[in-house]
């Protein structure tokens, strides 16, 4: 389900939905580009560009956490 939202996300270059969302969704974004750059992205799951993956987690590293 998250390949798929980040999926839509990417297509619109909306980063901010994935960086604001709760840690744990951010956890799986981590994994999400790991799985890609091991080569185990299920096929069956909408592609995301690695590139929109490394641009979301390098933005999570700038968001203040209060």
């Amino acid at each position: 389900m998250l390949a798929s939202i980040a999926a839509q996300c990417a297509e619109l270059g909306m980063t901010r939905y994935l960086l604001d969302s709760p840690l744990n969704v951010r956890e799986l974004d981590v994994d999400l580009r790991e799985n890609q750059l091991a080569g185990q992205f299920p096929s069956e799951w909408a592609p995301v560009a690695t590139s929109f993956l490394t641009e979301v987690l390098a933005g999570t590293a700038t968001v203040d956490v209060v």
